[in-house]
């Protein structure tokens, strides 16, 4: 969504097909990948090729009659207008030579429409501008991003007006390459324009004028790559260089008289009616400024602690860290700091500075003339091609010149350059639910999914006791906590003992008996609703290289009410307001087969003792950590060898799962635990350890580091089952894909429903 991957190449054909070489841009990346070798890298030049082969194939394979002739030569736009029958009609049209969008439309209803509805500004004062960022990489999904606002729409439709009452409003839809070179932009934008002047969008009446731009940004420059950010100082050089161009645009009033616009992208949600009009009441309050926004904070501790919880203890995995500016701001083109800023904004674009996303940069400008807090870019890219460390000028005396010439300290409040509105909000890549967003009126930097809680989904927490005294403070919170569970389990001394067989597989977790029935009730105050607290004793006659605490994962015996589970140990803690998201699907009235073995199932007089039939309308979110990154994982030992050990069971696992982020689904945890028992029994673990090269290479760089080990449960200790090998079973069964919905995390982050209190023992 929005400018999320902003990862397109046009005009290969030109450079493939007519003999040159690629071009520059595109060149150096290559250059790049195949110096560093690494895995993400390589990926991301997978991605490049791919795209390469899809622009080449559509423009060689493509043909339109009214671009190219038969003999195939291009059609210019003046003989374009006569085929189309519309003679010249276009030419008086003060913006055609500003975007190649009206000679390369070959829509006839678009140009009629638009002809009849031009020109609507001229005379009319000020007017607001929503620009609507978009690039070659989500040209096509364009049309779909205007769908919530028939749910929420900008103005209010109810009245005799139904229009905004503040002052002229027009839609700019702004594309970051050129749209004479790629028809799917112009399609997108044909069929936006078609809607809006026939009036098929209610919403239409809320703006006078819908307009396409373009800011032709070369497509090997047009790129947002966020996985090379610490290496390439051009990672965001589209994002950059198409809101420079916005800004120019919009200030240039040859669309109309504008001192104000709302760079607004396609993840900006709606989430109440009328919006747009309370955006342009609260512009009129908050005047003057130079930026008004949601927040203007970058890292700061407040904001990342809690998602720092996630992680804390023995894991050594650095969650991947976004700053909370953003783009999506309004701007004031008359400003003369914000005109300062983005000038000088333009003045860096060939400087590493360029490696910092504008929304950021904005920022550290103000904070450098306020406080000469100087940005910090990361040290790889402050290296040239020879390796050697670049100087950069200091401009923090200029810098504080034009910020105390526009923000004197005696009129600070009144005349904060950037101020902030509850009006539109910033949540920077977050998946969450609608429960859990603000009272804003749009809402930025989301995925949105629905809530867990809502689906009255049975899932059972299973809390694995190494504190009896923490577990117990743990449960006396259970019921004040706002959360999905409807069964709590202990597993830990205190409970029945149970059998098992020589493998260490309990019987109890295939259910060949009838539930138990010595439990505690728990009243949840905040959901109204009594829930069960078990106790069931651990199995610890493990051999000596598994732990007994970690077996929980395959030992809980989950009660049949329950189809799913998760876990948490003593160092945890429930969120106050705890909840899994969960995507809906099509409802399938037949239990999809499997091969899998399924818990024995109770039937009886008692409702209790019924397994209610399972619906396969929804699939919970998980979040993974892509291995490959080196921050991340690769070069965090205890984060790899957990993938060298789900890859064990599945050679191309590439993904990170954590305990506490997984909802286990009972049958196949049963069939994971299983297999997982036999293939780690001593023999086989030890064979595969010293005949496995990727261990290896891990025992290697350890030696490197002085640390010498014969096995991998030398470096990590006693083992148990991972989630990361619970997902590498479903992968090599193929089960994955239809049971869930996998989030990267370093694209949108998740909370768990867990905090971490102390470091695991």
């Amino acid at each position: 969504a929005g400018s999320t991957h902003q990862l397109s190449i046009r005009d290969t054909q030109h450079h493939i097909t007519g003999g040159n070489m690629l071009p520059k841009g595109i060149g150096r990346i290559l250059v790049f990948i195949s110096k560093r070798k690494k895995a993400v890298y390589v990926s991301s030049a997978v991605v490049l090729f791919l795209v390469l082969g899809t622009e080449i194939l559509g423009e060689m394979y493509q043909y339109d009659p009214y671009r190219y002739d038969h003999h195939g030569n291009y059609i210019d736009a003046a003989e374009r207008q006569k085929l189309l029958g519309l003679g010249g009609m276009l030419n008086e049209f003060s913006y055609v030579e500003s975007s190649s969008y009206y000679t390369s439309t070959t829509s006839k209803d678009a140009l009629k429409l638009i002809q009849e509805n031009y020109p609507k500004f001229h005379g009319r004062g000020e007017r607001f501008a929503i620009v609507r960022p978009f690039c070659a990489f989500d040209a096509g999904s364009l049309p779909t991003t205007f769908d919530i606002w028939e749910t929420y729409p900008p103005c209010d439709l109810e009245s005799k007006e139904a229009k905004n009452t503040h002052m002229p409003v027009d839609l700019f839809l702004s594309y970051s390459q050129t749209y004479s070179e790629n028809e799917k932009p112009v399609q997108s934008v044909d069929e936006i324009i078609q809607n809006f002047y026939d009036g098929k969008y209610e919403w239409s009446v809320c703006f006078e004028n819908v307009y396409a731009i373009e800011m032709n940004i070369r497509a090997e420059f047009d790129i947002n790559i966020p996985p090379v950010q610490k290496d390439l100082s051009y990672w965001v050089n589209g994002p950059n260089r198409q809101f420079e161009r916005e800004f120019r645009t919009i200030q240039s009033k040859e669309w109309g008289s504008y001192d104000t616009f709302y760079s607004m992208e396609s993840d900006s949600i709606p989430k109440k009616k009328n919006w747009l009009n309370a955006i342009l009441e609260e512009v009129e309050r908050k005047q003057p400024f130079a930026i008004l926004g949601s927040n203007f904070q970058i890292e700061t501790e407040s904001f990342w602690n809690d998602f720092n919880k996630d992680y804390i203890g023995t894991d050594n995995i650095e969650p991947f860290k976004k700053e909370r500016t953003c783009g999506n701001q309004i701007y004031n083109v008359s400003h003369p700091l914000l005109e300062a800023f983005v000038s000088h904004l333009e003045v860096e674009a060939p400087s590493p500075y360029n490696s910092i996303p504008f929304g950021d940069r904005l920022v550290q400008l103000m904070r450098e003339g306020m406080f000469r807090e100087i940005a910090k870019i990361h040290p790889r890219i402050m290296l040239n091609d020879e390796g050697n460390k670049i100087t950069l000028a200091n401009n923090t005396d200029m810098l504080r010149r034009w910020v105390n010439l526009y923000s004197p300290l005696e009129r600070k409040e009144e005349l904060d350059p950037f101020k902030t509105t509850g009006i539109i909000r910033s949540y920077n890549l977050q998946a969450t639910s609608a429960e859990h967003l603000g009272n804003e009126y749009v809402s930025h930097g989301i995925k949105l999914y629905d809530s867990w809680k809502k689906q009255e989904i049975n899932i059972t927490l299973v809390i694995s006791d190494d504190d009896s005294n923490r577990t117990d403070e743990i449960l006396a919170d259970v019921q004040d906590k706002d959360h999905p569970f409807t069964e709590v389990i202990v597993m830990g001394d205190r409970g029945e003992d149970q059998t098992h067989d020589s493998y260490g597989r309990s019987y109890g977790r295939h259910y060949d008996g009838k539930i138990d029935t010595n439990y505690t009730e728990l009243y949840l105050k905040k959901r109204r609703k009594t829930i069960k607290l078990r106790y069931q004793k651990r199995v610890k006659d493990y051999p000596s290289v598994m732990d007994p605490k970690r077996m929980d994962l395959c030992q809980a015996r989950i009660d049949l009410s329950s189809e799913w589970f998760m876990m948490m140990d003593s160092s945890h803690d429930i969120r106050d307001d705890a909840d899994l998201l969960v995507i809906k699907k099509i409802q399938q009235n037949h239990r999809q087969k499997s091969k899998h073995k399924k818990r024995q199932r109770i039937y009886d007089d008692s409702d209790e003792n019924k397994r209610p039939e399972f619906s396969y309308d929804y699939t919970p979110v998980v979040a993974f950590t892509p291995a490959v990154f080196p921050e991340l994982c690769s070069e965090h030992n205890d984060c790899w060898a957990l993938v060298m050990l789900a890859q064990k069971i599945y050679n191309d696992m590439s993904k990170v799962y954590f305990e506490w982020d997984v909802p286990f689904f009972v049958d196949f945890r049963n069939s994971f635990c299983d297999e997982w028992e036999i293939m780690n029994g001593l023999e086989s673990r030890m064979n595969y350890m010293f005949t496995n090269q990727r261990f290896n290479r891990f025992q290697k760089r350890l030696q490197e580091k002085g640390v010498e080990i014969s096995d991998i449960y030398d470096f990590i200790g006693p083992r148990g089952p991972t989630a990361a090998e619970y997902f590498a079973f479903l992968a090599k069964e193929k089960k994955d894909m239809g049971y869930y919905t996998r989030r990267d995390r370093t694209l949108y982050m998740q909370k768990s429903p867990f905090v971490k209190t102390s470091a695991k023992s």
